[in-house]
Order: C-alpha cells, then structure tokens, then sequence
C-alpha cells in the first residue's frame, strides 16, 4: 500500500460502516482473521497493528 495516510491506523467502523452493517461484518471470516494472535507489542513501527491478521485491513 503507498500514498497519503498509508502508515496511519484507519477505522472500519467509519470507513464501512457508513454503507455495510458494521454488527454483521465484524463478525466475518476475514474480519476476525488473526485475532487469536493479538497482543499489544505486536508491531513497533505500527504500534497500531495488534496482529498479523486481516482484521480491519484493506
């Protein structure tokens, strides 16, 4: 991913949820993909990143 704001977190709540059921989607295959290996020290470039699952990512 390149351009403008690519090293920023970014809500899917905002983002989607706008137009889809932010409930109905969160609870999808590729949403909770990774969530088993979330932990707060994941990522020192991206302290945002929890994991190195699809949740959230574009």
């Amino acid at each position: 991913m390149t351009g403008e704001n690519d090293d920023a977190p970014f809500s899917t709540r905002k983002t989607c949820g706008a137009c889809h059921d932010y409930e109905t989607i969160t609870k999808g295959y590729h949403f909770q993909q990774g969530w088993d290996r979330v932990r707060d020290d994941f990522s020192v470039e991206k302290p945002w990143a929890l994991s190195d699952g699809m949740m959230g990512k574009q």
